[in-house]
C-alpha cells in the first residue's frame, strides 16, 4: 500500500507538528510517504480492520496445555518461592529465639 503513485509525502517534521490532522486524513483512507533528511523513512496508511477473536478461541490452546500438565508436575518458580519462604521463617525465627534468650538473660541479670 505503501507504493501507491497518489500517495502524498511529508516530512518527519511536518507530522510531528500537525500529526492529528494527518491522522485524521489517514482516517478518511489517505497513505502518507514520511521521509526524514530527504529520504524515505516509512510509511502510514489507513490500519486495515481485523476480525474480531472470541477469547476462547485466543486462549484455547493455552487453557488446554493447563489441564493436560495439571497436577503431573510442580511449578518450579512456586517451589522456589516457597522453599525461599521456609528459610526466611527459619532464619527469623533462629533470629527471633536468638533475641529474646538474650533479652531474657539480660532481665535475669537485673532482678539479681
Amino acid at each position: 500500500m505503501c507504493h501507491s503513485p497518489a500517495m502524498s509525502t511529508i516530512t518527519a517534521r511536518q507530522l510531528h507538528h500537525d500529526t492529528s490532522a494527518v491522522l485524521d486524513e489517514v482516517a478518511r483512507g489517505k497513505t502518507f510517504r514520511i521521509t526524514r533528511n530527504g529520504k524515505s523513512a516509512g510509511c502510514l496508511a489507513p490500519a486495515e480492520a481485523s476480525p474480531l477473536v472470541a477469547w476462547d478461541d485466543i486462549m484455547g490452546e493455552a487453557w488446554a496445555a493447563q489441564k493436560s500438565f495439571s497436577g503431573k508436575s510442580r511449578n518450579p518458580v512456586l517451589a522456589e518461592r516457597e522453599k525461599a519462604a521456609a528459610m526466611i521463617t527459619c532464619a527469623d525465627s533462629s533470629v527471633l529465639i536468638g533475641v529474646l534468650s538474650s533479652l531474657r538473660f539480660q532481665l535475669d541479670r537485673r532482678q539479681r
